[in-house]
């Protein structure tokens, strides 16, 4: 949690938690994230994604990376907004 509240506090990460995966039969299915980083580029991305402790610990069988352009809402922001946002509460 310190690794991902650190990535927020920078301003790379925006949004982070787990999928829905309900139990199928008595077995629980796969756990899923999603994270969404606002970073220069891939490899910056692949960096943070390795530093992450659930990466280190091996707790990530695959991972799967989508550029995205949010248009509308807080997420189409600029840094700048989110920290001027982020103050006001």
């Amino acid at each position: 949690m310190v690794y991902l509240k650190d990535q927020i506090k920078e301003g790379r990460l925006l949004l982070s938690g787990p999928s829905f995966n309900p139990k199928i039969g008595e077995q629980e299915t796969r756990k899923e994230a999603t994270l969404v980083f606002r970073v220069e580029d891939e490899e910056t991305l692949l960096q943070l994604i390795k530093l992450d402790p659930y990466w280190t610990e091996g707790l990530v069988a695959e991972f799967q990376i989508t550029e995205w352009n949010p248009m509308f809402g807080m997420l189409g922001a600029s840094a700048d907004q989110i920290e001027e946002h982020l103050a006001k509460k």
